[in-house]
């Protein structure tokens, strides 16, 4: 039932934007240290600060009894080319927030390679993509056809996932902070 009231509500929405990063993470523990202290002892220690990075130590700090060391290439996050949306464009290929990827020479395209933006910051690619989030409809998860992935199973887990305080299809206070 509440994924039919989710399908006749998304029909009609504008799509979504929302800001996982570093600003989730941060939320929660104000403080993001730029360096380890020498002989600080840690409970975990995940390499790659990036979007599923943070999300995890953002889930093992969240009752305060585990501390986490994330050791990132990039920078500590919050460049201001990372925070305007406006300033997307000046991402591609820059010089210290991006990985600078190139495909192989596909021979489809007549042997040109690829651009591959990835973010190399706090937040990784969720931190360089304009803050940007989609979803999906309950027909492409439909379309998929595979169990536990229904729109029935899934939007409880979006629900508990996107903050906005506006419908029923969103919690309120977690990590990613949702504006439609």
């Amino acid at each position: 039932m509440l994924a039919s009231k989710y399908r006749q509500a998304v029909a009609g929405q504008r799509r979504a934007t929302c800001s996982l990063a570093s600003a989730g993470v941060a939320k929660r523990r104000p403080v993001v240290k730029t360096a380890a202290a020498s002989g600080e002892k840690y409970d975990y220690i995940i390499v790659g600060g990036g979007t599923a990075g943070c999300v995890l130590a953002n889930r093992l700090t969240a009752d305060g009894s585990k501390k986490v060391l994330v050791l990132e290439a990039g920078g500590n996050g919050g460049a201001i080319e990372t925070v305007v949306p406006a300033a997307l464009t000046r991402l591609f290929q820059h010089p210290t927030l991006d990985w600078n990827l190139f495909s192989q020479k596909q021979q489809q395209l007549s042997d040109r390679e690829v651009y591959l933006a990835r973010g190399k910051t706090l937040g990784g690619s969720s931190a360089t993509n304009a803050t940007l989030y989609l979803r999906g409809t309950p027909s492409d998860y439909e379309q998929w056809g595979l169990p536990g992935w229904s729109p029935e199973d899934i939007l409880p887990w979006f629900i508990e996932s996107e903050s906005n305080s506006k419908g029923v299809f969103h919690a309120f206070g977690v990590a990613l902070e949702c504006s439609i």
